[in-house]
């Protein structure tokens, strides 16, 4: 006599979706992919066993919840110590901004020069940059420019930049100050979209730094990083176009460089855009505008190109011509500015 399948009771349904439910929370508080393995390679611990000695076993539970899983810092550890260069990297990044590890230059560097050592590009070049930097506790100009070049020479765009600064002031030990080597690194680092590098080739060409003074090269190569939104480029491709330096004069397109540097927070354009709204040169007169420039910068000039004196005398220039109301307006948009996001205008850009 043929027997009938076995029919599923209400309850048994629930107690295999319960095992399920607990099955998947364990694996996912794990952190496992399907093949039950973690992000850094190294293979999770197994826990369907005690899934179902949970679900099937109550008497047991009290003891196995006192169980935690390992967490993702002992994990990332564990395979930075196994030699994954990868793990190496990351724990070395959190440990340089203190990310869920309190802050630590030593095993920031011990890390970071694991990583490196095998030949993580990234790392090259964090360890790289660390050493270049002057006030950093591993400040080393032999390691920075070691790191720098290995990064460099696997096509890191910010090593390469970097690399050239070190070759352009002159800090590569037994190497000193090599132009033409600067030249070529900027380069690199301009043909791969880097504003920075594409602005110092601009002040080279600009000057005659390893290079003959080329005044319409400087302008090309400052509105190349004045369109991916160098401020300091779009200032000076303004004064370019203002003073007929490397282009033709055209105060109107001066104008529109000097408010997306304005926009930026360069205050040397905010100066020089304010100056050409008052006059009316290359842009609408508007005193209440070119006042509101002036005062923003009196108020927190930067010392190394501002001379706060000239500053605050605009600002009474200003204040003596204006209406009152136009002046209360003024000054309560100031206000307004300083209190918010603090950048002085939110026009058009070119």
């Amino acid at each position: 006599m043929n027997q009938r399948p076995p029919q599923s009771t209400p309850g048994s349904c629930w107690r295999r979706g319960r095992w399920l439910i607990l099955f998947a929370a364990c694996t996912l508080a794990l952190g496992c992919d399907e093949a039950g393995v973690s992000p850094y390679g190294r293979p999770s611990v197994k826990v369907p066993d005690a899934s179902i000695e949970l679900a099937t076993n109550p008497t047991t539970h009290a003891a196995k919840a006192s169980i935690k899983p390992r967490s993702e810092i002992e994990n990332l550890e564990s395979s930075a110590k196994a030699g994954n260069y990868k793990a190496q990297f990351d724990l070395g990044i959190k440990y340089l901004e203190g990310k869920d590890v309190a802050q630590d230059d030593f095993n920031a560097r011990k890390w970071l020069t694991l990583a490196a050592e095998r030949g993580h590009a990234t790392a090259q070049y964090q360890l790289g940059l660390r050493h270049a930097n002057s006030g950093s506790i591993i400040h080393d100009s032999d390691a920075a420019a070691k790191w720098l070049k290995r990064a460099a020479g696997q096509e890191v765009a910010d090593a390469q930049f970097q690399l050239g600064k070190l070759y352009l002031d002159g800090r590569v030990p037994s190497e000193g100050r090599d132009l033409l080597n600067a030249a070529q690194w900027f380069n690199k680092a301009a043909g791969k979209g880097h504003a920075a590098a594409m602005l110092q080739l601009g002040l080279m060409h600009a000057n005659g730094m390893g290079m003959p003074t080329n005044r319409v090269e400087a302008a090309n190569f400052y509105e190349q990083a004045a369109l991916l939104s160098n401020s300091t480029a779009q200032r000076l491709l303004g004064e370019a176009l203002y003073n007929g330096i490397g282009r033709s004069r055209d105060a109107s397109q001066a104008a529109r460089w000097f408010e997306s540097a304005a926009v930026n927070g360069d205050q040397r354009a905010m100066l020089s855009l304010a100056g050409q709204l008052s006059e009316g040169e290359g842009i609408g007169k508007d005193l209440v505008k070119a006042y509101i420039l002036y005062k923003l910068v009196a108020a927190n000039p930067d010392p190394r190109i501002i001379d706060i004196k000239t500053a605050q005398q605009n600002v009474r220039n200003l204040e003596a011509v204006l209406p009152r109301e136009e002046l209360a307006e003024g000054q309560r948009r100031v206000n307004e500015i300083l209190k918010t996001s603090g950048k002085p205008l939110a026009g058009p850009r070119p």
